[in-house]
C-alpha cells in the first residue's frame, strides 16, 4: 500500500490509498443430508398445495349472513300517496305489458317524480310547466306508446296534481 501524504487546505495530512482489485472468495457448496424425524416428513411425503387446501376444514358462514334482514317500510305521507295514485291511474295495462327490468326502472323513476313533485308542493313553488315536464319525461319511458297519448296523459296528470295542491 502506498501511503503518500497530501496536504489539504486545512493543513492536515490526508493519506492517499491505491485501490487494488480484491480476489473473489471461492464458493463451496456444502450439502447436509438429514434423516427425516417424526416431526419432519421425508421429502417425498410432503403434501402439495392442492392437498393442503383439501385438508383444511371448511368453515360454514355464520347463520346471520344467510338470513335476510327485515326490510323497513317507511309509510308514505298522504300527499305522496295521492300524487302516486294520480300518476299511476290509467297505466296499469301498459305497466304490466312491460318486461320486469323496464317495470323496475319505470317504478323507480315514478317514485322519484312523485318525490320531486311533493317537495315542490311543500315548498310552494309548483309550476305547471315543471310538473308537466317531469310527468312527460317519466311517461316517455313506456316503450312503444304513441307520442300523442303520452302528451295527453301528461297534461291530464299535471292538471290533477295542481288541483290536488289547490284543495
Amino acid at each position: 500500500m502506498d501511503t503518500e501524504s497530501k496536504k489539504s487546505e486545512g493543513g492536515f495530512a490526508v493519506p492517499s490509498i491505491e485501490s487494488r482489485p480484491t480476489p473473489k472468495p471461492e464458493r463451496r457448496e456444502v450439502v447436509i443430508e438429514q434423516e427425516p424425524t417424526a416431526e419432519q416428513p421425508p421429502e417425498t411425503e410432503r403434501p402439495t398445495p392442492q392437498e393442503k387446501i383439501a385438508e383444511q376444514p371448511t368453515v360454514a358462514p355464520p347463520a346471520r349472513a344467510t338470513e335476510q334482514q327485515p326490510t323497513i317500510v317507511v309509510p308514505k305521507d298522504v300527499l305522496t300517496q295521492e300524487i302516486e295514485r294520480i300518476l299511476e291511474s290509467d297505466l296499469e295495462e301498459l305497466y304490466f305489458s312491460m318486461n320486469a327490468e323496464d317495470q323496475m326502472k319505470f317504478k323507480l323513476e315514478g317514485e322519484q317524480v312523485s318525490k320531486t313533485i311533493r317537495q315542490m308542493m311543500q315548498s310552494g313553488t309548483v309550476k305547471l310547466r315543471k310538473v308537466l315536464g317531469l310527468v312527460l319525461n317519466w311517461l316517455k319511458m313506456i316503450p312503444g306508446v304513441n307520442k300523442f297519448f303520452v302528451e295527453k296523459q301528461a297534461k291530464i296528470k299535471a292538471e290533477q296534481i295542481l288541483n290536488l295542491r289547490d284543495s
